[in-house]
């Protein structure tokens, strides 16, 4: 599939269901054209928050930064788990 279907797949799924993430992200590409962001700054960081609002099922501004905590160290555990074992010499 490719990103940018992935990107809006996410993006919708959130905007449907969690209440209040179309207008959350309405603010945020706001806030982050004012900054001088690019669109594809603003477009990975948004995929990257419909995730968190999907995972959670709620707006992440009301998440607490325990919960963010253990949100990003599962990704971050997902991204460095490697096989359980490597066969001798690969």
């Amino acid at each position: 599939m490719p990103e940018e279907l992935r990107w809006n797949k996410h993006l919708n799924q959130a905007c449907r269901e969690v209440p209040g993430f179309t207008d959350l992200l309405a603010v945020f590409e706001r806030n982050m054209s004012v900054l001088g962001r690019s669109a594809s700054t603003f477009e990975n960081y948004a995929r990257h928050i419909a995730s968190l609002a999907l995972h959670y099922g709620c707006l992440p501004t009301e998440l607490d930064p325990e919960q963010v905590k253990d949100y990003l160290y599962g990704l971050q555990q997902r991204s460095t788990a490697g096989p359980a074992c490597t066969p001798p010499g690969v």
